[in-house]
């Protein structure tokens, strides 16, 4: 976590990834490990009691407050798929956003990544900024009379 990474282990596979985080989550982990140093335990997230929080729990409270918050038919995944969609809003390109979320194939995340018109605005004002090309001032475009 020092290098503002965190590194994944996958129950299934064993498999290890390290993945790149930013100072908002490298501040709050920074805050849970200084309590759980605290609390003397190997937890990140841990209950009252100072044990692992119960998945089954996590789900239900998680539930109870999207209820709460009127928001329908939302669901944990959906935050992953916030993730990429805001990333793809800011302009943040697909293979980038691909290997954030750990997809073996880009297609997956094409899923992801859906686009706001607004987002594809700088697509096309891109061509509002002159070319830098050494010669350009030798060529001639048709309708350029400057």
């Amino acid at each position: 976590m020092t290098r503002g990474t965190i590194e994944t282990i996958r129950k299934k596979t064993g498999e290890s990834r390290t993945i790149p985080i930013n100072s908002t989550v490298l501040n709050l982990l920074t805050r849970r490990y200084k309590v759980r140093h605290i609390a003397k335990n190997d937890y990140v997230f841990f209950n009252g009691a100072g044990n692992k929080v119960d998945a089954g729990k996590l789900k239900a409270s998680f539930i109870k407050v999207v209820k709460e918050s009127g928001i329908a038919q939302f669901r944990f995944h959906d935050l992953r798929h916030s993730f990429g969609s805001r990333l793809t809003q800011r302009g943040v390109d697909l293979y980038k956003i691909s290997k954030l979320m750990l997809h073996k194939n880009i297609s997956t995340t094409e899923r992801y990544a859906h686009h706001y018109p607004e987002s594809l605005r700088s697509g096309v004002e891109i061509l509002d900024k002159p070319l830098n090309r050494p010669f350009s001032r030798f060529l001639h475009v048709q309708g350029d009379e400057g």
